[in-house]
């Protein structure tokens, strides 16, 4: 992953777009082993009409108070997946350092995905 520093006027900007949709809330404390985890799982036909689905290339970047997943045929991650009830769910798993978490979001116990075509972007609630 790589890491960038954006201000939060930056940040503001990216979500003020005028293609930027609310996706989903996303508990904002979860763990795995001691790494902050984001999980976040959107049925693809939420997706599709931003560019998002199953198998497709990502690239995830922790910015300074937000993270962005966006596609790249080039990406290193994929966009995952399961089959429920005859849909298909996307799935993002993204982990890091507990502490950058800290940083970015400063203990918020939810977070903000939001949608536009290509990228999603994570904030903390009320950004």
């Amino acid at each position: 992953m790589t890491i960038q520093t954006i201000n939060a006027r930056s940040a503001a900007a990216l979500l003020s777009s005028v293609n930027v949709k609310p996706l989903r809330t996303i508990k904002g404390t979860a763990t795995n082993k001691t790494r902050a985890r984001i999980w976040l799982e959107v049925p693809q036909a939420e997706l599709i009409q931003y560019g998002f689905a199953r198998g497709e290339h990502v690239t995830i970047t922790l910015h300074a108070d937000a993270i962005t997943v966006e596609l790249d045929p080039a990406g290193k991650r994929k966009v995952a997946g399961r089959a429920r009830g005859g849909r298909t769910i996307c799935i993002l798993d993204i982990c890091f350092d507990a502490t950058q978490r800290e940083a970015m979001f400063h203990g918020a116990a939810e977070l903000l995905a939001s949608i536009e075509p290509g990228r999603i972007t994570i904030t903390a609630t009320g950004v």
